[in-house]
């Protein structure tokens, strides 16, 4: 059974693309683009990678921070590949040449804040 969607889609796409916007400025801008990247979740937002769900302001800093120098190498060759935003929704896959040629995430938005995110992405060796 579906969730019942709460947020339109013009709302989702907004946090979405605010949210693109400001992690392509980890890599240049490093710690003082936490803030803004932040400032896009709900206190309460979960996000689940394949290393476990990291939940809490304080984690997501953390987890962002350690993020600083991957961002660096893979924003220069980051391509978009599938974006769609549907009602609540937000479904992305990307790629970063040959260092990261799969990666996907899915936002959940509701209140014009990120309440769920899923994360992986594919690094050959």
């Amino acid at each position: 059974m579906w969730i019942e969607v709460t947020t339109d889609a013009k709302t989702t796409e907004a946090v979405l693309s605010h949210h693109l916007e400001a992690f392509a400025k980890l890599a240049s801008a490093g710690a003082s683009a936490l803030p803004e990247i932040d400032a896009d979740y709900a206190p309460d937002a979960k996000i689940f990678t394949p290393h476990g769900v990291i939940e809490g302001e304080a984690n997501r800093k953390s987890f962002f921070e350690d993020m600083i120098p991957l961002a660096g190498k893979l924003l220069p060759t980051l391509a978009m590949d599938v974006q769609e935003v549907q009602g609540e929704v937000a479904y992305i896959v990307w790629s970063a040449g040959a260092m990261a040629p799969l990666g996907t995430d899915t936002f959940i938005v509701r209140g014009g804040k990120i309440v769920v995110q899923t994360m992986a992405f594919y690094m050959p060796g």
